[in-house]
């Protein structure tokens, strides 16, 4: 009976390992699609993957870097299938609309960088 257990016990970790790695790979595939819409639009970005030695359960994430030196650090919620970037709800958008989240995007950082001109 122990032997089935510690069996099971290694099952069970190596399915949820699989299934964190399937989050990530999820992740970054959302990412990617919507880095080449953001570099279609002229809007340099960074595509920064999970870093476990320097932050440790941090998921994968797409920098973008305004003219004013604000980062946005934009990241895929996976429940709500929702691209983020902040709290508001104008500052989230659907994964299945990649072209319009970027468009959003590029809006809100045309923006911020127009405010810290003027």
């Amino acid at each position: 009976m122990p032997q089935i257990t510690a069996l099971a016990i290694r099952s069970a970790a190596t399915v949820a390992r699989k299934v964190k790695d399937t989050h990530v790979t999820t992740m970054r595939e959302f990412l990617d699609i919507l880095g080449a819409e953001l570099a279609a639009r002229g809007v340099r970005h960074e595509l920064i993957g999970s870093q476990p030695g320097l932050e440790p359960g941090i998921p994968p994430y797409i920098s973008v870097s305004g003219r004013a030196g604000r980062t946005r650090r934009i990241h895929v919620h996976l429940a709500y299938y929702w691209y983020y970037w902040g709290s508001e709800p104008e500052a989230r958008w659907s994964v299945f609309r990649p072209d319009v989240a970027a468009e959003v995007i590029t809006y809100h950082r045309r923006r911020s960088n127009q405010a810290t001109t003027c």
